[in-house]
């Protein structure tokens, strides 16, 4: 048996590679492994769920805790099985949700609302939920339904009411003049209004090519607002603490009031006395030097003084100083 120095280190940095990426993997998604603690399935009602799919993300008040993981038709509603991490989050009973649009492509995403005092079942029912509005569905019906539109009998209808509109009486008639004028500007702009279309379409299509950075923005905006809420106590606290500061040093000011302007005064003259002898006092300070130097010379020497002073006795007293012949001893 080989010893595990005389393997092929080829594979077995392909094996270690291997095992790094799967316990990276393991390390930042681990609480979307299904079971595992904080982590919750539920499965939740929509009485219709068109444009979401499995792997859009699942939010509550704008910070993302899970995923869509399945989307099937039961019966007259669609079962949404997502899943969450609640461990931070307390979700009562009577918990709703809601389909919304993420992106402005159209991406979705389903929102739970917490609410209620009990705890959350593994199910949202549907009279606690409401679907996403589809702007395209709806765009697609009416446009379906003006294309079925019977063209001779609207071009009759609205001969009739050319022809009432002559019998109108004048004020009537002036506002269907300014209608008509404003249906003419309008044609006469029909290439611009076609160009801004077009741009339209270009500015879609640009946004397409941006919709992670369009994602990414919109969820760190979230995650942003997020953290200021967290810290509404805190600065509510630094702003009260500031307030009291601010009191207690208006209540200073009015107490040293009298004594204030005196001291003030004083030192102010203080000041002027100062400013007047400034040659004086670096004139002192610059004495100060090789006083200070003779001194150290004086004590330098030992736990006494040291000093030789000239000439302190007379010199005409012949044998009267001490120690001299003749004098005193």
């Amino acid at each position: 048996m080989k010893s595990f120095f005389d393997r092929d280190p080829i594979r077995l940095g392909w094996i270690g590679t291997g095992v790094l990426v799967a316990l990276l993997v393991l390390v930042f998604n681990y609480q979307s492994i299904p079971g595992w603690p904080g982590s919750s399935s539920y499965v939740v009602e929509f009485t219709d769920a068109s444009g979401l799919q499995p792997g859009d993300t699942v939010q509550i008040t704008g910070i993302t805790v899970g995923k869509v993981t399945s989307i099937q038709l039961v019966g007259d509603h669609v079962d949404v099985e997502v899943h969450a991490d609640t461990r931070d989050r307390r979700l009562g009973d009577r918990t709703g949700a809601a389909i919304k649009v993420e992106t402005v492509l159209g991406r979705r995403f389903v929102e739970l609302r917490p609410d209620g005092g009990g705890e959350l079942g593994d199910r949202i029912p549907v009279s606690r939920t409401t679907s996403g509005y589809d702007i395209t569905d709806s765009l697609s019906q009416l446009t379906g339904k003006l294309e079925g539109t019977d063209k001779k009998k609207l071009s009759d209808a609205l001969d009739s009411i050319s022809t009432v509109t002559e019998n109108l009486p004048e004020n009537l008639q002036s506002a269907f003049d300014g209608i008509s004028r404003a249906s003419a500007t309008v044609a006469d702009r029909d290439q611009a209004v076609r160009d801004l279309f077009t741009e339209t379409s270009a500015v879609s299509e640009i946004l397409a090519d941006r919709n992670q950075n369009l994602t990414a923005l919109i969820s760190d905006g979230g995650t942003l607002f997020a953290a200021l809420n967290d810290r509404a106590a805190t600065i509510r606290s630094l702003l009260f603490t500031v307030t009291q500061v601010s009191n207690e040093l208006r209540g200073l000011v009015a107490d040293n009031a009298a004594t204030t302007p005196p001291a003030l005064a004083e030192l102010e003259k203080l000041i002027a006395l100062l400013n007047e002898n400034h040659a004086n006092i670096n004139d002192a300070i610059s004495g100060l030097r090789p006083f200070a130097t003779q001194l150290g010379e004086v004590v330098g020497s030992g736990p006494f003084f040291s000093a030789l002073l000239h000439n302190i006795t007379p010199v005409n007293l012949h044998g009267q100083g001490p120690g001299s012949l003749g004098g005193g001893r």
